[in-house]
């Protein structure tokens, strides 16, 4: 069954792209097919609702502009939109998005019961262009003499 034109242009305002850092690893999908291999890239420009990509080819590297994100319900309006191409971000960087909310939750549940904070804390400029928590970049290993306090 085909969705009213009127609920994809509803649903086309509402949508919000998720909001990669510049360097972000991704897939990218020649003209939005899903079903094809995808290309490996990195993100080198943020807009509003697109990206910038510089992906690997065969011959080298190439620039796709105006790249939707495969969530992007867009893509099942526009002609144009689908042929430049949609991506996601890769498998690795979800997982490590997964990782980082499992450990601020645990951060969380810790400082509930009254454990230390980790070491080092994040950092306040650390926070996402959109304004959401914070990634946990440049994190250090500590020595276990540093934790324990030897």
């Amino acid at each position: 069954m085909a969705i009213p034109v009127t609920q994809l242009v509803e649903s086309t305002k509402q949508w919000t792209m998720p909001v990669p850092s510049i360097g972000t690893p991704v897939l990218f999908y020649e003209e939005s097919d899903t079903n094809q291999k995808p290309s490996f890239g990195h993100i080198v420009e943020v807009h509003s609702k697109t990206v910038t990509l510089r992906i690997v080819t065969v011959s080298g590297f190439a620039t796709k502009r105006d790249v939707s994100h495969r969530d992007d319900p867009a893509l099942k309006m526009s002609n144009e939109r689908r042929f430049s191409g949609s991506w996601e971000v890769t498998p690795e960087v979800r997982r490590m998005e997964i990782l980082e909310d499992r450990l601020d939750d645990l951060e969380r549940r810790m400082s509930e019961v009254g454990a230390p904070q980790t070491y080092p804390p994040p950092e306040q400029d650390q926070w996402d262009a959109d304004g959401t928590k914070p990634r946990r970049r440049g994190r250090r290993t500590v020595p276990a003499d540093e934790i324990n306090g030897e």
